[in-house]
C-alpha cells in the first residue's frame, strides 16, 4: 500500500449493521504508532462513500500531519442513514465502533496512551458520550459543536441560557 492513500475498511458488526470506514496508516519507525479517530457529523452518513473525508477539514488536518511526523493512524468510520438522525447513538454503530477500535488497536501496533477521539456535531456529541462511557481508552477528546447526549437525565435551566444536566444519584456520590 503507498503510503498516500486511505483504504477503505468494512467490519460486519456483531449485529445487523455493517460499519465502514476509512482508515490511513503510516510508520516510518519501529514505535507504536498514534491512533486517532474522527466521527463526523449527520451530513456525512452513508455506506461506503468519502464524504466524512471531503466534506470536513479536520481529517484533511490530522492525515497531513501524521504524514508529516511520518507515524500514526486515522481512522474516518461512517454511519448509515437513519430517519431519526441518531447516527452515533444507534447501539450497534457504538458496538461496531468500539470492535473496530479494538481491532485497529491490535492489528496495526496502536501505542495505547495515544489514542485520540475527534467528533464533529453528532460525532462531538458522540465523542463526549463515548468519552464517559470508556473513560481510559481515550488519551484526549476533542467534541467540535456538540450537544450532550443525556441519556434521559433531566436539564437543568431553560433553552438558550445555557442547560446543564442534572447527575444521577449514582454520578453525584462520587464528587
Amino acid at each position: 500500500m503507498r503510503d498516500d492513500l486511505f483504504i477503505i475498511h468494512s467490519l460486519k458488526s456483531c449485529l445487523r449493521n455493517q460499519l465502514t470506514s476509512n482508515i490511513y496508516s503510516i510508520n516510518n519507525n519501529d514505535t507504536k504508532s498514534p491512533l486517532v479517530i474522527f466521527l463526523h457529523g449527520s451530513g456525512e452518513r452513508g455506506f461506503n462513500n468519502n464524504m466524512p473525508l471531503l466534506a470536513n477539514d479536520i481529517p484533511k488536518k490530522v492525515y497531513n500531519y501524521i504524514k508529516k511526523m511520518g507515524a500514526g493512524v486515522l481512522v474516518v468510520p461512517q454511519t448509515t442513514w437513519s430517519a431519526d438522525m441518531t447516527g452515533w447513538f444507534r447501539s450497534e454503530f457504538q458496538e461496531g465502533l468500539m470492535q473496530l477500535i479494538n481491532k485497529i488497536i491490535v492489528e496495526y501496533s496502536i501505542n495505547r496512551n495515544r489514542v485520540y477521539l475527534i467528533g464533529l456535531s453528532n460525532g462531538a456529541s458522540a465523542s463526549w458520550y463515548l468519552a464517559q462511557k470508556y473513560p481510559d481508552l481515550f488519551t484526549a477528546v476533542i467534541p467540535c459543536s456538540g450537544y450532550v447526549y443525556n441519556e434521559g437525565k433531566k436539564f437543568l435551566g431553560e433553552k438558550g441560557q445555557g442547560r446543564y444536566m442534572e447527575p444521577t444519584d449514582e454520578e453525584a456520590k462520587n464528587y
